[in-house]
């Protein structure tokens, strides 16, 4: 479970990195930049009988998701901002406001799928199971991500081309919050892969443990149990029984007779 931990850690962090890039671009108003041109007129400054010439000029203009914001004059730092709404033609507001819904939902994606992959590390026994969940949540923010961005950008463009002119910018490209917010779709995505590796080595091993645990169970009836050890017994010296001393035979033939006068059984033998 060594390299399941090492890609869950590796996730987490990842996570993180992407809920701030997302969050970054999402409140900023760098996702587009460019410029607008204006003229005014300049008199000739020797020759009064002269129309006056126009002179064009330019101005920086900045917009996200939420305001657009102008440079009111040249060389100057002031900017006006406006709701980024109050400029959308009408017909375009509901799929900006689809788009800022979609937006909403990766990151709170991203934060649920934080919240299990934590889980995942706490409780090692449910592992697969959260992991898998977190890999569905991971894969569903940066699609919704991603799909947020595009219909943006899709509102932007129309809106330059159907909107009045003084609107229309003379220039335009993609600005640092855009950049941010695609880094944050990459790191979303390299997240997704950590954890569908993760989930594939929770998997694995999980199979593995059960194979052979199977594979004990099939062959215990085999398997000869070890002789017990042998019992030490204590041991007792022998009892010998007393010997006994032979009787001696009596050899009557020696025996005086006046000894034996007085016992018929004796005399008998002795005879």
């Amino acid at each position: 479970m060594g390299a399941y931990f090492h890609l869950i850690r590796l996730a987490s962090v990842l996570f993180v990195a992407t809920i701030a890039l997302s969050c970054t671009a999402f409140v900023t108003s760098h996702w587009t930049v460019g410029l607008h041109r204006h003229t005014k007129e300049q008199a000739a400054s020797n020759d009064t009988t002269k129309a006056p010439k126009e002179v064009a000029y330019y101005t920086t203009f900045h917009s996200g998701y939420w305001q657009q914001c102008k440079q009111i004059e040249e060389f100057s730092k002031a900017e006006n901002c406006t709701l980024i709404l109050v400029m959308i033609p009408d017909g375009e507001r509901t799929e900006m406001f689809m788009s800022i819904g979609l937006e909403m939902l990766s990151i709170l994606l991203l934060m649920l799928g934080t919240v299990f992959n934590m889980a995942a590390c706490c409780r090692p026994e449910t592992s697969p199971k959260v992991t898998a969940i977190t890999a569905v949540l991971a894969v569903l923010a940066g699609l919704t991500g991603m799909l947020s961005r595009m219909m943006f950008i899709t509102i932007f463009r129309f809106s330059i081309e159907i909107g009045p002119d003084d609107q229309k910018p003379y220039s335009w490209t993609y600005g640092w919050s855009f950049m941010v917010a695609w880094g944050g779709f990459l790191c979303c995505m390299v997240t997704a892969i950590s954890v569908l590796h993760a989930y594939t080595i929770a998997v694995l091993e999980k199979q593995e443990r059960w194979a052979i645990e199977q594979w004990l169970q099939q062959s215990a009836p085999l398997v000869r149990p070890d002789p017990p050890p042998p019992v030490s017994i204590p041991h007792t010296p022998a009892i010998t029984p007393p010997t006994r001393t032979p009787a001696k035979r009596v050899d009557w033939n020696r025996v005086p007779e006046n000894m034996i006068m007085g016992y018929p059984f004796c005399q008998q033998t002795a005879i």
